[in-house]
C-alpha cells in the first residue's frame, strides 16, 4: 500500500466517524424523527409475518352510511339507543363500549329510557372526553381569583375595572393588553365558576337555586338566561356527573409515572354516568405530522388517574378492575388469575404540541392490510371452514364475509322486526278479543285475558289465532242472518250486562271506608285505577256505556275486517319469525363477546390517520388497543440509548466498509448492511420480539457514511488529477492526460486511421526579430506562445509540438469532435485576431512586427503513440499532415496568410467566408490541391471581404479556364481596386509565360510551388 493509500484511508476513516457521531448526535437531539416516523410506519405494513392473528372477542358495530340511512341523521333519539342497548344484551354481550360522548341532555324521558336500557344491560361503557387545561400563567390565575370573586363583571363592560384589578396585583398593562383576550377571559371564567363550584358541592351546596344565591348574588330571580347563569348550569351539571365518574377513577399515588393532566370537558350526562358500569377517555394525541403511533393509557383528573377506553374495555372482558391494575414506571400489569398476567408496556413520549413529555404512553401494534380497516379482520378464520375441517389462521380466499365489523343497521333491524311481530301480536290479539267477546264466548275469553300469550309463544298465538279465525267465520255466517234491529239488540244485551257488571263495581267501592278506597285504588294498575276513578264521576257511568256501546255496535260492523286482518297475521307471522331467528343467529357472534360500537360514516369527523392507512375510524384505533392486551401482543420501545448504540456500531462497521473497498464495492456492501439492519430490525427485532429499536439512525448513517467517504474520496482523487495535469500541462495537452486519466485501461493509445484535421503554424520575420533580442527571444516566445495555446485549447484543438517560432497542433483527437474541421478553422481566425494586440505590444517595445502563417489540412491521418515503449510521442501521421505543413509554407508565394485544403473547406461548408486561391502543386507533392484562405465566419464578414473575395473568384475562374488574357483583366481590375499583391502577380507570370508558350498537352490549371 502507497502513502498516499494510507493516508487516504486513514483520512476516510476519519470523515467516517465525524459523521457517525454526528448522526449520533443528532438523533439524540431528536431531529431525525420525521425520518423515524415514516420509516416506523413503513416497518408497520411490510413486517407482518409472525404478527399473531386478531381476537375474536372484539366485535365492531359501526354506524356506517347504511345504518344512517336505516335508522335516521345523527344524533338519534336515545330510545333508539336504548333499543340498541336491549338488543345487544339480549344477544350475550359481555361487554360494551360506545365511542360516542353524550355531554348533552336531549329531554327527561328521552335520556331516563337510555340510561335505563344501561343499567339494565349493566355491561355499558359510557366513554368521557378529557381536554388541554388551561394555560396556567400568573396572569390567568390572577384573573381567575378576580372573577371567582365577582362573576358580573364583563370584559367589555367592565374592562377598565379589570384592569384596575390586575394591575393591583403586579401586573402591568402591557402584559395585561398582549394576554387577556376574550378567548382567555371566558376560559378563565369557566375555571373560576369550577373552582367556586367545586368549593360549595364539596360542602353540600349542591342544589341550583342555592348555588344561584351563593354565586350570582346579585342576579334577580327573573333572570333566565344570561351567560353567567348557563355556566353555571353547564358547570354544575359536568361537576355532578364528574363526580358520579369519579368511582372508576384510581387515586393519583406518589409512586405512580408521570401522568398527563387533563380538564374533563365532555362527560356523559349524569343520567348516564350513575348507570355506566365503567368509563374511559376517547381521546388521542398525534404526532407532530397528525399520525396515530402510540396513546396514552392513563389520563390524571382532579387527583385520580382514569384509563383509556380501550383499556377500560379491555378490563371489563377480562373481569378486572382498573383499580386493580398494577402500574410501574414501565408496564402495566393485569392480573388475570391463576398466576397469569398480561403486561402492557408504557413509556414516556415527547409531545410537539405540548412541548413536554407525555407519560403512560403505549406504542399501537397495528395489523391487517393497508387497503381498508374494514379488511383489518378479513384475513383471518376464526373458525373452522367447511371446506378445510381443523384449518384455522390466514385465509387465501378473497371476499368471505367479515364477522367481526358488522353494520349497526343489523341490530335495529333485528329490534324493528321485533317490534313489527310485537305488533301483529297485539293487533291479534285484539281481533281475538273481538271475535270471542261477539261470539260471547265468555270462558275463553276470560281465559284469554287472564292468560295473555307472551310475544314469543308463536306456536300457541298461531293455535289461537286458527281457532278464531275458525269462530269468526263461524259467527260472520250468523249475523249474516241478521237484521239491523235483531243486531241492535244484541248490542243492547251486552249493554245491559255491562251496565250490571258497573253496578257491582260500583257498590263494592262504596262500601270501601275512604282509607281502604285509598288503598284498593293504589294497588291498581294505572288503566284500572283510572276506570274506577272515571265510574266514581257523575257522567262517568253513561259515558262508559255509551262508549262501550259505540265499539259493540262496531265491532259487529268490523267482524269481517278483523277476522280477514286475523287471517293476513297468521299468514305472514310465521315468515316474520323466521327472518326474526335468522338475525338472532347472525347477531349469536355478540354473545360473550366485547362490543365496541362507533362512526365509521363517510363525512363523519372521527377519522385518524395512521401507520396502515390515511383516514381510520376513532374506533378502529380503540380496537387495536383491545387487541392488543387480549393477545398479548404489545410493543416494547427499547430505550433510545439502545438505537444510538447500534447507530454509532453500524456506522464504525460502515466506515470500515467505506475506507478499505473501492466505491461500487463499498456501494454493495454498504447496501447489504441496510438490508441486514432492516431485515434484523424490521422481522426479528419489532415482528418477532414486539421490540421497536429505533431504524433511522443506523439507516441514515449507512447512507452518510458510504456518501461522505466516496465524496471524500472522489474530491481527493479529483485533487490528484488537477496536480497530475498541472505537473504535465507544460509536457503534454491537457486534453491527453484528461483523455487517459479517464480511461485509466488504455496504457498506451495505439494507432488510429481517422479523418482529423492537423494545423502548422509559423512566425514569418521571427528570425530578424530573435538575432535583435538574442536571450530575450524565449521569453518573447513564451508570451506568443502563452497567447496562443489557450485559443486552441478552448476549441478543442490538441498542441502537438512546438516547432521553434512554429506550431504543430491538430483537432478531432484524443476526443471525437465530428466539427474538428470548423474548430480548427475557428482558433485560426482567433489567433490572427491576437496578432493584432501581440504586434502592438511589439511596437511598443521598439521591435518589429511579424506575421503568422497558417497551412490547414484535413484528412485521413494515423493517431496514437508513436515511438517506442518507454518514449513515445501522441501525435499523427500521413499525407494529411505533410500537405498541412507545406500549405503554411505555402502561403509565403501566394501572400495569404491561412491556407486551408479542399477537404477542409468541405467540411467547414457554409460556416465561413471562403477566399479561393487557387489549384496548387506544393513542393514535395505530385498532386496538385485546391487551396482557400477563410477570412472571416460568414455571420460576421464585412463588404469588404465579400469584395476580396469576388475578384479572386474572378481571377481564379479564369485561369482555370485557362482563359490568361481575361484572367490578366481580372488581375488588373483586382490590383485597381486593391493594390498590387503576391497573389495577383503570381497569376500575372503565370498567364504571361502561357500566353507566350502555350502548354502543349492541354492545361490543367495547376500552379507549381518550386520552394517550401
Amino acid at each position: 500500500m502507497t502513502r498516499i493509500e494510507q493516508r487516504l484511508l486513514i483520512q476516510s476513516g476519519f470523515i467516517g466517524a465525524v459523521l457517525t457521531i454526528v448522526v449520533v448526535l443528532v438523533d439524540a437531539f431528536g431531529w431525525i424523527a420525521p425520518l423515524e416516523r415514516l420509516l416506523h410506519d413503513r416497518r408497520a405494513r411490510d413486517c407482518q409475518f409472525f404478527t399473531p392473528p386478531p381476537t375474536d372477542k372484539l366485535i365492531h358495530l359501526d354506524i356506517d352510511d347504511r345504518t344512517l340511512d336505516a335508522v335516521g341523521r345523527w344524533p338519534w333519539p336515545r330510545r333508539k339507543l336504548a333499543a340498541i342497548i336491549d338488543e345487544i344484551s339480549r344477544a350475550g354481550a359481555k361487554a360494551v363500549a360506545l365511542d360516542i360522548l353524550f355531554p348533552e341532555p336531549q329531554n327527561e324521558e328521552e335520556d331516563k329510557r337510555f340510561a335505563d336500557a344501561v343499567a339494565r344491560c349493566g355491561r355499558v361503557l359510557i366513554p368521557m372526553s378529557l381536554d388541554e387545561p388551561p394555560p396556567d400563567t400568573p396572569i390567568m390565575r390572577g384573573l381567575i381569583e378576580i372573577l371567582a370573586d365577582d362573576f358580573e363583571l364583563d370584559l367589555e363592560r367592565d374592562k377598565a375595572a379589570l384592569l384596575e384589578a390586575l394591575k393591583a396585583r403586579g401586573f402591568d398593562e402591557a402584559t395585561i393588553n398582549r394576554e387577556v383576550n376574550a378567548n382567555r377571559f371566558i376560559i378563565a371564567r369557566r375555571e373560576a365558576m369550577r373552582h367556586r363550584l367545586e368549593e360549595e358541592m364539596k360542602v353540600g351546596t349542591k342544589d341550583l337555586p342555592a348555588l344561584r344565591r351563593k354565586l350570582l348574588p346579585q342576579m334577580d330571580d327573573a333572570v333566565t338566561g344570561s351567560p353567567q347563569l348557563r355556566l353555571l348550569e353547564n358547570q354544575r351539571a359536568k361537576l355532578e356527573s364528574l363526580d358520579l365518574l369519579s368511582r372508576f377513577g384510581r387515586p393519583m399515588e406518589a409512586d405512580l409515572p408521570e401522568v398527563l393532566p387533563r380538564a374533563a370537558s365532555f362527560p356523559p350526562i349524569s343520567r348516564l354516568s350513575r348507570a355506566t358500569a365503567m368509563t374511559g377517555f376517547v381521546d388521542y394525541l398525534q404526532d407532530s405530522d397528525g399520525v396515530i403511533r402510540s396513546i396514552p393509557l392513563w389520563f390524571e383528573y382532579a387527583g385520580r388517574i382514569y384509563p383509556q377506553l380501550s383499556l377500560a374495555l379491555a378490563c371489563m372482558m377480562l373481569d378486572v378492575d382498573p383499580k386493580e391494575l398494577r402500574i410501574t414506571s414501565d408496564h402495566v400489569t393485569i392480573p388475570l388469575g391463576d398466576g397469569r398476567e398480561t403486561r402492557i408496556p408504557i413509556r414516556s413520549k415527547y409531545q410537539h404540541d405540548m412541548d413536554g413529555h407525555v407519560g403512560m404512553v403505549t406504542d399501537v401494534p397495528w395489523f391487517g392490510p393497508t387497503t381498508h380497516w374494514e379488511q383489518m379482520y378479513e384475513a383471518y378464520r376464526p373458525e373452522e371452514s367447511e371446506s378445510n375441517p381443523g384449518e384455522r389462521g390466514w385465509r387465501s380466499p378473497v371476499g368471505e364475509v367479515n364477522n367481526q365489523h358488522i353494520a349497526l343497521v343489523k341490530v335495529w333491524d333485528l329490534h324493528d322486526m321485533r317490534q313489527k311481530i310485537a305488533s301483529n301480536s297485539r293487533q291479534a290479539d285484539e281481533a281475538v278479543k273481538a271475535i270471542y267477546s261477539l261470539s260471547r264466548d265468555v270462558g275463553r275469553l276470560a281465559y284469554f285475558k287472564e292468560h295473555p300469550i307472551p310475544v314469543e309463544d308463536v306456536e300457541s298465538r298461531m293455535q289461537l289465532m286458527k281457532e278464531a279465525v275458525e269462530s269468526g267465520e263461524f259467527l260472520q255466517s250468523q249475523i249474516d242472518e241478521l237484521s239491523p234491529a235483531e243486531i241492535g239488540a244484541l248490542v243492547e244485551e251486552d249493554v245491559e250486562s255491562q251496565r250490571q257488571e258497573q253496578l257491582r263495581t260500583l257498590e263494592s267501592v262504596r262500601k270501601l271506608t275512604t282509607e281502604e278506597s285509598a288503598k284498593f285504588l293504589a294497588g291498581l294498575t294505572g288503566p284500572e285505577r283510572n276506570r274506577i276513578e272515571f265510574l266514581l264521576s257523575p257522567s262517568g257511568p253513561e259515558k262508559e256505556l255509551q262508549a262501550y256501546r259505540d265499539r259493540r255496535q262496531n265491532d259487529f260492523e268490523v267482524l269481517h275486517p278483523t277476522v280477514d286482518a286475523l287471517r293476513v297475521i297468521h299468514a305472514e307471522l310465521p315468515a316474520l319469525v323466521e327472518d326474526l331467528e335468522q338475525l338472532e343467529r347472525e347477531l349469536s357472534v355478540l354473545k360473550d363477546r366485547a362490543v365496541l360500537i362507533g362512526y365509521t360514516a363517510v363525512g363523519t369527523v372521527d377519522f385518524w390517520s395512521t401507520s396502515l392507512h390515511a383516514k381510520c375510524p376513532g374506533v378502529v384505533v380503540h380496537g387495536v388497543i383491545f387487541n392488543a392486551i387480549l393477545t398479548d401482543h404489545m410493543l416494547w420501545h427499547a430505550p433510545h440509548r439502545v438505537t444510538l448504540i447500534v447507530t454509532l456500531l453500524i456506522g464504525i462497521l460502515g466506515t470500515v466498509i467505506a475506507a478499505v473497498f473501492s466505491p461500487i464495492r463499498a456501494l454493495l456492501a454498504t447496501l447489504m448492511l441496510g438490508s441486514i439492519y432492516w431485515v434484523i430490525n424490521g422481522i426479528v427485532l419489532y415482528d418477532y420480539t414486539n421490540t421497536v429499536v429505533g431504524i433511522a439512525g443506523p439507516m441514515v448513517v449507512v447512507v452518510l457514511v458510504w456518501s461522505g467517504c466516496t465524496l471524500y474520496k472522489f474530491v481527493v482523487e479529483r485533487r490528484e488529477r488537477t496536480r497530475i495535469t498541472r505537473r504535465f500541462s507544460s509536457y503534454v495537452d491537457p486534453a491527453l492526460v484528461n483523455y487517459v486519466i479517464e480511461n485509466p485501461d488504455q496504457a498506451r493509445l495505439d494507432g488510429q486511421v481517422r479523418e482529423l484535421t492537423v494545423v502548422f503554424t509559423d512566425l514569418q520575420g521571427f528570425t530578424a526579430l530573435s538575432e535583435k533580442l538574442q536571450e530575450n527571444t524565449v521569453p518573447l516566445l513564451n508570451e506568443y506562445m502563452g497567447r496562443m495555446v489557450p485559443i486552441i485549447r478552448e476549441h478543442n484543438g490538441y498542441v502537438n509540438k512546438f516547432l521553434g517560432d512554429g506550431m504543430m497542433f491538430f483537432f478531432g483527437a484524443p476526443r471525437d469532435n465530428q466539427i474538428h474541421a470548423a474548430d480548427a478553422v475557428n482558433s485560426v481566425l482567433k489567433m490572427q485576431d491576437m496578432m493584432t494586440p501581440f504586434n502592438e505590444s511589439l511596437v511598443a517595445d521598439g521591435l518589429p512586427t511579424v506575421r503568422m502563417r497558417v497551412g490547414v489540412s484535413s484528412g485521413v491521418m494515423v493517431v496514437g503513440d508513436a515511438g517506442s515503449a518507454d518514449a513515445s510521442d501522441y501525435t499523427v501521421l500521413g499525407d494529411a499532415v505533410n500537405l498541412g505543413a507545406r500549405l503554411e509554407s505555402a502561403n509565403k508565394a501566394t501572400g495569404t496568410r491561412i491556407m486551408i485544403n479542399q477537404r477542409t473547406a468541405e467540411l467547414i461548408g457554409d460556416l465561413f467566408l471562403l477566399r479561393p486561391i487557387g489549384r496548387l502543386r506544393v513542393v514535395g507533392k505530385e498532386e496538385d490541391v485546391m487551396v482557400y484562405e477563410p477570412l472571416s465566419k460568414v455571420k460576421e464578414c464585412t463588404d469588404e471581404q465579400r469584395r476580396i473575395v469576388a475578384l479572386s473568384r474572378a481571377v481564379v475562374e479564369t485561369y482555370l479556364k485557362g482563359e490568361f488574357a481575361a484572367c490578366l483583366t481580372a488581375i488588373e481590375a483586382m490590383e485597381a481596386e486593391l493594390g498590387p499583391q503576391k497573389l495577383t502577380g503570381l497569376y500575372r507570370d503565370q498567364c504571361e509565360q502561357y500566353i507566350a508558350n502555350p502548354p502543349e498537352n492541354g492545361f490543367d490549371g495547376n500552379i507549381v510551388l518550386t520552394e517550401k
